[in-house]
């Protein structure tokens, strides 16, 4: 039986009244993708602020001079050179800082560290280039309470992410590290508050 033959007895066999009951989708509707929402970022922020009533931000105590004021945001990042995850994503938040930058979106990664001494924290640099320069919490019993002022509970776990905005008002708080996923939801949070403002 040759090819063409087969063909054709299969063809027969077919019923053309047999239609599927709704159309497939078609390629557009296929890859269009659903844009993050309010709610998505509720999910993503434990704690956030809208308008007047989000909290104003304050430095706790530190070893050291306050930052200065950025031009725009503000993401600080609560690590300790014993908190695993922190470390590892800490490379991750400063590529992150340029590649928003390159966006045009103004942000300062700051990093804030809870260990005991500066000694820990400037021999843990040294072994490790790769982790940013950090500011460090002056006096451990301090954190509890400054955690607290983010609208988080005292005892939260590290790592913690503040994002600030240019009159310093929180408008995101997020306990957990962050992964490569995480970027369009953190460029949504600098970029949402922003484009509320009157």
């Amino acid at each position: 039986m040759s090819l063409r033959t087969v063909l054709f007895v299969l063809l027969l066999g077919c019923d053309d009244d047999t239609k599927p009951a709704t159309p497939p989708p078609s390629r557009v509707d296929a890859v269009m993708a659903k844009p993050t929402s309010a709610a998505d970022l509720a999910d993503f922020c434990e704690v956030s602020g809208a308008g007047d009533s989000a909290r104003s931000f304050s430095w706790p105590e530190l070893d050291g001079p306050t930052p200065a004021e950025p031009a725009g945001w503000r993401w600080i990042n609560v690590w300790a050179t014993w908190c695993g995850p922190c470390v590892e994503e800490m490379p991750l938040l400063a590529r992150w800082e340029t590649q928003l930058q390159s966006e045009k979106v103004a942000v300062d990664v700051e990093f804030i560290s809870v260990d005991n001494t500066a000694d820990v924290v400037a021999g843990f640099r040294k072994s490790h280039p790769d982790v940013p320069p950090s500011e460090r919490v002056k006096d451990y019993a301090l954190v509890a309470a400054w955690v607290s002022s983010l609208g988080l509970a005292p005892d939260s776990g590290i790592p913690i992410h503040v994002f600030v905005d240019a009159d310093d008002k929180i408008r995101c708080v997020r306990t957990g590290s962050m992964g490569p996923n995480d970027y369009k939801k953190v460029k949504q949070v600098l970029t949402a508050a922003s484009a509320a403002k009157p």
